[in-house]
């Protein structure tokens, strides 16, 4: 990390225990690196022909700026549920409206190393311009996706 970002390092999330119970508080500048679990989500946008929409990472992100990733993915705020956050940023990210029902649940991750020591839930949308609307990126999380 460092330089100048647009991550609020004092945004609090739950902390879990290995079993992903709720164990207390942590801070986002706390969580990462520091072996400490807590949550996250990934939502994996599918085009009407199976297309996988991808999105770049912002310059200003305190992770893996400039790489790309998930169609969306975010922290797991304090007290959310993990369907709540997928459902946030989803609209946070690409402007979408999309319902509960919409997401399919594909895989739950353990925490390790390489994904910050985050329970990852994935999910899965098939995407409808009709139903969803305009994906509209937002440009403090996004430095552009295809």
């Amino acid at each position: 990390m460092g330089g100048k970002t647009t991550d609020n390092p004092n945004e609090r999330y739950d902390r879990v225990d290995e079993n992903d119970a709720v164990v207390g508080t942590v801070a986002r500048a706390e969580a990462h690196g520091n072996h400490v679990f807590h949550r996250a989500v990934h939502v994996w946008l599918f085009g009407a022909r199976g297309r996988l929409f991808l999105q770049r990472r912002s310059a200003s992100k305190d992770t893996n700026p400039l790489k790309w990733g998930s169609s969306v993915g975010g922290h797991v705020d304090r007290g959310e549920a993990y369907e709540a956050a997928a459902l946030r940023e989803t609209g946070e990210e690409l402007g979408l409206k999309i319902a509960p029902a919409d997401l399919v649940l594909v895989r739950k991750f353990k925490p390790r190393a390489e994904t910050n020591w985050e329970f990852v839930k994935l999910y899965f949308v098939s995407y409808d311009k009709k139903r969803h609307g305009k994906i509209r990126l937002n440009e403090k999380e996004s430095a552009g996706g295809r």
